[in-house]
């Protein structure tokens, strides 16, 4: 009886120990499973990270190549899962080759012929799988940029400012035809492609099978020959199994890296992007927001992929504390020539002179804090109203005190003074609780955003073109006072508004073509006459 309380006890401690086992093997996989989320988590926040750091040093005019999308897009899409991925098979990798380092020494002894011929029946698959993501990874870089279109189409299916228009033009029914077409089309291509491969996979692992089997006889024989026990032989067939399915699966992991690495290589594209303008390292010149002049002297500037230049022998003087309106056909070149002046492009030929000194000597930074610009395609930025002045000033983004003056400069404290919960009322109404604004509030909120900071310089481009007459009024009433000696260049169509300048420059097809003030030029008969009185003309006739 004792005997048989032994073996009770010998069966409940081998049981307790498998169990404990299962238990530990169950919660490794839920660990397992916990540390990749996590680990994908911290991935896309460091890949974040360094992607928006990355771009930060980049200068404008990279952004005029499509490419950099395309490799943006692919980092958004691919970098982090396929970094999880790449980390989880490498894992796969190391204990497969143990485990086929282990088996091979068995045949070593026995035959190591056998082993290079398990080995030669792999390659012929690895080799089409290495094609097959060569060829996917090709289809997915020629297809990025129209992909690209495609999500763009169906973010504009979902704002809210956007549905309107698509509805009383039916837009949405053409862009839905467009995007099925593109993705039928993809379809239609992609089942060519697998055709293909699923014929060459057929025939690789056909002749892989075959090779294996043949393998197997010829182990069979030897064995024979060397008068090996039936206990031998059967190890000896499943260590060929062993083998080949530990190659197999080894290559295709070295395939699925190769695959991944296809697709992270995006990632270190964007990471080994250098500024585009290589200003000395030298150190640099603090712009002082007491300077005298900027001056450009014989300047010229041509966009990427563009034979025309957008300006042309830009000879110009810009005095400080005086007020500058650029006045020009669409194109003409006005934009680009205050985004020179901001540093956010520099000239192809010529130079920029900020009191004698080339703008290169100066540091970028100290001259992006001396300049508030209004752009024409300012951002309407999803945040709350204080927000969305506030940025204007980083460093008092919550200063609300500083928000409210900047509003009241702008004209725009009286509408938010309406909202339902006035500086913290959130916009857009894709957000809970959002309200949306006319284009006139969003610009009244871009040129708070411009009065944030006290800055020596002041660009307003098309700055009431969004704004009714009353509300152009009530900021021109007081232009004086808001711009507070600082230097001002103003971009308008609207002349009520040029005629504000201490001094007005023409520029035509990127040449500055006429200068002066409004009186003089008005009398000139040249081209600014010529608008002028047209714009005249028209209000008289209205």
């Amino acid at each position: 009886m004792k005997k048989n309380g032994d073996n009770v006890d010998i069966i409940i401690f081998f049981l307790a120990i498998y169990l404990f086992v299962i238990i530990i093997e169950n919660l490794l996989t839920y660990v397992t499973n916990y540390l990749k989320k996590m680990l994908s988590e911290y991935l896309n926040k460091y890949i974040s990270k360094v992607t928006m750091e990355k771009i930060a040093t980049l200068d404008l005019i990279q952004f005029d190549d499509a490419k950099i999308y395309d490799d943006l897009q692919k980092v958004n899409d691919e970098s982090v899962s396929r970094s999880v991925e790449f980390l989880s098979i490498l894992i796969e990798l190391i204990k497969n080759v143990i485990g086929l380092i282990g088996t091979i020494t068995i045949f070593l002894t026995f035959n190591p012929i056998i082993i290079i011929l398990c080995i030669f029946t792999t390659i012929p698959m690895f080799y089409i799988s290495i094609s097959a993501s060569k060829k996917e990874f090709s289809l997915y870089n020629e297809r990025l940029e129209k992909r690209r279109l495609v999500m763009q189409l169906r973010s504009i299916f979902i704002k809210n400012e956007n549905i309107k228009e698509m509805k009383i033009f039916g837009i949405g029914t053409y862009f839905k035809n467009f995007m099925l077409d593109v993705y039928q089309k993809y379809i239609d291509e992609d089942k060519v492609v697998r055709k293909k491969f699923l014929k060459s996979f057929a025939l690789g692992i056909t002749f892989e099978n075959m090779i294996s089997y043949a393998i197997k006889l010829y182990t069979i024989l030897v064995s024979i020959n060397k008068k090996a026990s039936i206990g031998s032989i059967t190890m000896y067939i499943s260590g060929i199994d062993t083998v080949q399915n530990s190659m197999i699966t080894i290559l295709n992991i070295v395939s699925e890296l190769y695959e991944n690495e296809l697709y992270m290589k995006s990632l270190f594209n964007i990471l080994e992007l250098q500024p585009k303008y290589k200003i000395s390292n030298e150190k640099k010149i603090i712009f002082n927001r007491e300077f005298k002049e900027i001056e450009f002297r014989n300047v010229w500037f041509k966009y990427p992929n563009k034979d025309q230049y957008a300006l042309k022998n830009i000879n110009l003087k810009i005095q400080a504390n005086k007020t500058y309106s650029l006045v020009g056909m669409n194109g003409s070149g006005k934009t680009t020539l205050i985004k020179l002046l901001s540093m956010l492009y520099l000239p192809d030929k010529g130079d920029i002179y900020i009191d004698g000194i080339n703008i290169k000597n100066y540091d970028r930074e100290s001259i992006y804090k001396n300049i508030a610009v209004v752009f024409q395609d300012f951002l309407r930025y999803p945040l709350d109203v204080a927000k969305n002045i506030g940025l204007g000033n980083i460093d008092e983004i919550d200063n609300i005190n500083y928000i409210m003056e900047a509003a009241k400069k702008s004209g725009a404290a009286e509408f938010i003074e309406n909202l339902p919960n006035k500086y913290n009322t959130q916009l857009q109404k894709e957000w809970s609780e959002g309200v949306d604004l006319s284009l006139g509030q969003w610009q009244k909120l871009a040129i708070s955003r411009a009065f944030m900071a006290d800055r020596s310089i002041l660009i307003l481009d098309e700055p009431t073109a969004s704004l009714d007459a009353v509300a152009e009024y009530e900021i021109f009433k007081s232009f004086k006072e808001i711009i507070d000696g600082r230097t001002c260049i103003l971009i308008s169509h609207r002349f009520s508004t040029v005629k504000l300048a201490d001094e007005i420059l023409v520029i035509k097809d990127g040449e500055i073509i006429e200068q002066g003030t409004h009186e003089e030029l008005s009398k000139s008969n040249g081209l600014y006459e010529k608008l002028y009185s047209m714009q005249s003309e028209s209000y008289v006739t209205n």
